[in-house]
């Protein structure tokens, strides 16, 4: 996987509730766990997931096909009113 900031550097993200089937499995982990963040990249909206094994988890994004990691430090919060723009 590539990092996400490298490919689309104004990409912004924004928490929106997710309200789909939890994804979660009995144990906590999983390869794809939905979290309750959204990541725009240009008009798109693209929900944010994570990757949890043992104790860390790795957030990342599917754009196109290609997976990308999702680093927050690298891109700016925006709030659910100003995605919508």
């Amino acid at each position: 996987m590539e990092y996400l900031h490298e490919h689309h550097p104004d990409a912004t993200y924004f928490w929106s509730e997710y309200k789909g089937r939890s994804g979660y499995t009995r144990s906590g982990y999983g390869k794809r766990l939905p979290t309750n963040y959204m990541v725009r990249i240009g008009s798109r909206t693209h929900r944010l997931y994570c990757m949890c094994w043992s104790n860390v988890g790795t957030c990342w994004v599917r754009v196109k096909g290609k997976q990308y990691i999702f680093v927050d430090c690298y891109h700016k919060c925006t709030t659910l009113q100003e995605a919508a723009k």
